[in-house]
Order: C-alpha cells, then structure tokens, then sequence
C-alpha cells in the first residue's frame, strides 16, 4: 500500500510542476508569439514565480522521500503558493 507521505508529496510536486510550466507557457507567449497582450507581466516577477513552482518541487520531493513530515510540506508549500497568488494580484494593480 502506498504510504500518505508518497500521495501527499506527488500532489505537492505536480501542482508546482502545473505552476512553473505555466508561467514559463506565459514567458514563452510574451516573446515568441505573435499574441498581443493588453498587458505583460514583467520578466523579473515571472522568472520569480518560476523559481517560487522549483522550490515548490524540492518541497514535494522532500515530503514524498520523507525526510519531511507531511505537515511541515504542506505549510511551507502552501505558504508559497499563498505568495504566489499575492505576487498576481499586486502585478494586476
């Protein structure tokens, strides 16, 4: 049977996995597309975000080999992703 660490930690890695390639989906879109934008957001925050979904993955990796226990993964994971969705409402002003 599969261990809760394993589930929780799978979890934690792919929505950050979903994170980078998004905003790395975005970077590519502002650069080498033709898609008008109404409005960009900078390189810097995105290169950030993409950072914020890497270290997301280590997180989840740490929780799914278990040398983390579930709850410290989670919250450290959550608060991440708790500043990632601030970083997008403050680059929407």
């Amino acid at each position: 049977m599969i261990k809760l660490n394993k589930i929780i930690g799978l979890i934690i890695i792919l929505f950050n996995i979903y994170i980078v390639w998004m905003y790395l989906n975005l970077f590519y879109q502002y650069h080498f597309t033709m898609i008008l934008f109404s409005y960009k957001i900078p390189d810097l925050i995105l290169f950030c975000l993409v950072l914020i979904g890497l270290i997301g993955i280590f997180i989840g990796n740490r929780v799914y080999t278990s040398k983390w226990s579930i709850k410290k993964g989670v919250l450290i994971d959550l608060s991440l992703i708790a500043l990632v969705f601030i970083i997008g409402q403050l680059t929407n002003l």
